[in-house]
């Protein structure tokens, strides 16, 4: 059964007196409490405690995605990163780990560390929009979009974007999609917009890449 806020009480220890202890009694503190709770036992309270503060502040802080909410953030995106019609950054962090006993090289990560990886798309003023957490280390950031439901929801139509509509200085381009910006990673698609690869680019896509690559790195 998973944990509800409510009833986090049940996994409180029994109280006990505060005492000044020296460092052997410290210790031999510490030995008791870790002899009255397995590790599996630990290990369901923290997934339990974990799951139950998602359900109940998730809905608060990071409500699913609605196209009001995306056409705010691409408004965010327009006023303070001078990018139109830019609904979020998406990246990868690589969190590092131990790397687990018997785990080969799967959180083995190209900066050579083990990894878990935490891929967010965030919006104008860095606040998360969407995540998708714990993916291997050796995963590439293209790869773990693709899998996440924010890459599967994009590319069934399911992500709610904002439907597509014409820039006030550039009519004549016609009715432009909504996108989110990344690095090269990513895939270039219709929602996915990455810098153009190389160094010797003229002005237009050397511009181009200077105001996606700022806005994907804030």
């Amino acid at each position: 059964m998973k944990a509800d806020l409510n009833s986090m009480g049940r996994f409180r220890s029994t109280p006990r007196p505060c005492l000044e202890l020296n460092d052997n009694a410290k210790v031999r503190r510490r030995s008791r409490l870790e002899s009255h709770t397995s590790p599996n036992r630990l290990h369901n309270i923290v997934k339990d405690v974990c799951e139950a503060m998602w359900k109940r502040l998730q809905p608060l802080y990071m409500p699913e995605p609605s196209q009001k909410m995306l056409e705010e953030i691409a408004e965010g995106f327009q006023r303070r990163w001078n990018f139109p019609h830019c609904i979020g950054a998406i990246d990868g962090k690589h969190v590092i780990v131990q790397a687990p006993p018997n785990s080969g090289s799967i959180f083995y990560n190209y900066k050579g560390t083990y990894s878990r990886v935490l891929l967010a798309l965030v919006d104008h003023d860095y606040c998360f929009t969407a995540v998708a957490i714990g993916a291997y280390g050796s995963q590439s950031d293209g790869g773990i979009f693709a899998a996440s439901e924010l890459g599967k929801s994009l590319n069934n139509g399911r992500f709610p974007l904002p439907n597509p509509t014409s820039l006030p200085e550039a009519q004549n381009l016609g009715q432009l999609p909504f996108v989110m910006a990344g690095d090269e990673a990513f895939p270039l698609k219709t929602n996915i917009m990455r810098p153009y690869p190389g160094k010797q680019l003229p002005d237009e896509k050397r511009i181009y890449t200077i105001i996606v690559s700022q806005d994907h790195a804030g």
